[in-house]
């Protein structure tokens, strides 16, 4: 017979004696799940339309209720006529097999239950009609009810909330300015420093990444360069107002560049905290608008490119509200000055630039539209390498310049106006940025003073 084996004293299983109860964990509060709920169904509610997937019919299930069940009386199983009793077998044979007709029955109402739905999750009346049906950005999760990137209903929503990919819609006033400067080559990607066998040993990592994080660290990181620019990555944008609507999940960029938060007068922090802090670790870079995304072997491209639009949205909203404070009249200028790029495994790098356009007429007023600059094969060849790599590289450059000059505009414009106090609850918008008054001159702090101000070109960082 086997011995059982001898455990160490710090992994035996204690007994419970008759006096110690059996505690089940604390139930989640009913007033938490109610609210979790009334969340999801407000995502569904208020899409215009609503795509098949998985989460939407569990939505459609929740919403049906239970068949009302009737108690009929229990009679015993007796033949009236041969006052004999049934065999119970013959019985539950001639059941699975349908049991009686009672097509014929009349007086007998079934229990029809009434399903009501919202018009968003109604089928079409016909097949010819488009159907009218809505989702969530990437799926409703069990926890708080949250949309997020992995479900087909997510670009719905963004849509919904005045987010789109536009790349036949107008460009902004910068466009080209920031073409020329992206393709500016850089030295330190010359054939002489970046050699063919460092393109090779780029080659084999990306082949070798088994994973999301492996891509990340062995290929991206090659291409992003190593220059001084504080950045983060896979950090809950926790900290920012809740998206339009309130049913998307919280952004979590891969990599992201912002600025240290010394920079920025302490008070406009405080005062802009929910727009360009993105985390509720003050330490973070803040005022990020550069972005992207990265995908493992088994990643999805559409699900990378939502993921960046999301970031990207964030990062304009927060550049639009620090424009805002330096000067209203001028916060809108058509301009793109937040950058978001992704990068799949197959070698594919897209660069994207965002700008927000104010609309009206819609249930949003501003409106977020992401174009695509460029996109390059990073494993097809050396000089690709080199073209896609310089062209990331000027694209954090170039933002960490938009956002070096909004930083100075804010500190100028807050030590100038030492008496205008916080934004009130009355400058806030559901899908904008706050828009505060000011007595600035649009002559002192546009945008668009100087040559060169388009692009803000200045002076080219030092970094590779």
């Amino acid at each position: 017979m086997a011995t059982r084996p001898h455990l160490p004293p710090h992994i035996r299983k204690r007994k419970l004696t008759d006096s110690e109860p059996i505690v089940d964990p604390a139930p989640e509060p009913a007033s938490k799940r109610q609210k979790q709920r009334q969340t999801i169904a407000s995502f569904w509610d208020n899409l215009s339309r609503l795509w098949l997937t998985r989460r939407a019919l569990e939505e459609l299930g929740r919403r049906i209720p239970e068949p009302v069940s009737i108690e009929r009386p229990v009679h015993p199983i007796i033949d009236k006529a041969t006052k004999k009793k049934f065999n119970l077998a013959d019985l539950q044979r001639f059941a699975r097999h349908g049991g009686p007709d009672l097509s014929d029955l009349r007086g007998y109402p079934s229990p029809t239950p009434s399903l009501s739905l919202p018009p968003t999750m109604k089928p079409s009346q016909s097949g010819s009609n488009k159907r009218t049906k809505t989702g969530k950005e990437s799926g409703v999760t069990s926890s708080g009810g949250k949309s997020s990137a992995y479900d087909a209903n997510f670009r719905q929503k963004l849509k919904d909330s005045g987010v789109i990919i536009d790349d036949l819609g107008a460009e902004p006033e910068n466009w080209a300015a920031i073409q020329t400067r992206l393709a500016h080559r850089r030295d330190s990607l010359s054939s002489s420093r970046f050699p063919d066998v460092d393109f090779k040993k780029f080659r084999k990592a990306n082949q070798d990444a088994a994973s999301e994080d492996g891509v990340k660290m062995d290929a991206f990181r090659t291409i992003a360069g190593t220059a001084a620019i504080p950045h983060q990555g896979d950090k809950l944008f926790n900290n920012l107002v809740d998206f339009p609507g309130g049913e998307i999940a919280v952004a979590k960029p891969d990599w992201y560049d912002g600025s240290d938060p010394t920079e920025l007068r302490k008070e406009l922090r405080k005062t802009l905290s929910g727009y360009i802090e993105p985390s509720t670790n003050d330490s973070l870079p803040l005022l990020p608008n550069f972005f992207t995304e990265v995908k493992g072997p088994d990643g999805s491209p559409r699900v990378v490119e939502s993921q960046a639009l999301q970031d990207a949205t964030l990062g304009a909203r927060g550049i639009l509200a620090i424009r805002g404070y330096i000067n209203p009249s001028t916060q809108y200028d058509n301009n793109a000055y937040t950058i978001a790029a992704t990068y799949l495994p197959n070698g594919l790098l897209t660069v994207y630039a965002m700008h927000p356009v104010p609309v009206t007429g819609q249930r949003y007023s501003v409106e977020y539209r992401m174009m695509q600059l460029r996109s390059f094969a990073m494993i097809d060849r050396p000089e690709t390498f080199r073209e896609g790599a310089s062209f990331l590289r000027n694209a954090r450059d170039l933002a960490k310049e938009f956002r070096d000059r909004h930083i100075v505009m804010a500190n100028n414009k807050a030590q100038s106006t030492p008496s205008s106090g916080p934004l009130s609850s009355g400058t806030m918008q559901s899908d904008g940025p706050p828009r505060p008054d000011s007595d600035t001159s649009s002559d002192e702090l546009s945008l668009g003073d100087g040559p060169q101000s388009q692009v803000y070109p200045g002076k080219r960082q030092s970094g590779k």
